[in-house]
């Protein structure tokens, strides 16, 4: 099995303080999640961390033709769940 090497973090909030000798103040920030590919390239497929980044942001496209005959293939091997896009 082959793996890609990533760094991910959750989306939070970022508190920051700051303080004067007459009063104090709070910023309150949202973090989005993000993530960093580690790996230059895709040791399966050869594809590289741009194009890795593009699809997991923008989404990949579905052939339909393909995902229905995959669909087909794992119901004749007796898969029975749910399959989501």
């Amino acid at each position: 099995m082959e793996t890609l090497q990533v760094l991910t973090w959750p989306g939070h909030t970022e508190i920051k303080s700051s303080r004067s000798a007459i009063a104090k103040s709070r910023t309150i920030r949202k973090m989005s999640e993000g993530f960093e590919l580690l790996s230059e390239r895709c040791s399966s497929c050869g594809k590289s961390a741009g194009e890795i980044k593009k699809v997991w942001k923008e989404g990949a496209e579905v052939d339909e033709e393909k995902r229905r005959e995959r669909l087909e293939e794992l119901r004749r091997m007796g898969f029975s769940g749910v399959v989501s896009r």
